[in-house]
């Protein structure tokens, strides 16, 4: 399991979307996005050397226009990642951070 906070200036929702976009525009193949209290959560496909990963987005507003966005990103159907999990997260922050 990976999981990272990153503070982004603006509102919940604002944030929300954003992370959304980060993740669709992240080069993984995402599938069955879900909204969930505070949040979302979404799952990459299986393929040959993984099972796929579950990413769960949450997000905390902090104040009138600073936001707390948690996103972790674990296996979905084995105990070992090798480093994936890690891996797709670095993905979602790099292209959080282009959108920034």
């Amino acid at each position: 399991m990976a999981s990272r906070r990153v503070s982004i200036q603006g509102t919940a929702s604002g944030a929300l979307n954003l992370v959304r976009r980060a993740v669709e525009e992240s080069g993984l193949t995402v599938q069955d996005f879900e909204e969930i209290r505070g949040g979302f959560s979404c799952t990459t496909g299986a393929g040959i050397t993984s099972w796929g990963s579950k990413i769960a987005v949450v997000v905390e507003e902090v104040q009138a226009s600073a936001t707390t966005v948690t996103i972790s990103v674990l296996p979905r159907a084995q105990l070992i990642d090798w480093g994936r999990s890690a891996g797709e997260l670095t993905s979602i922050i790099n292209a959080l951070n282009r959108l920034i």
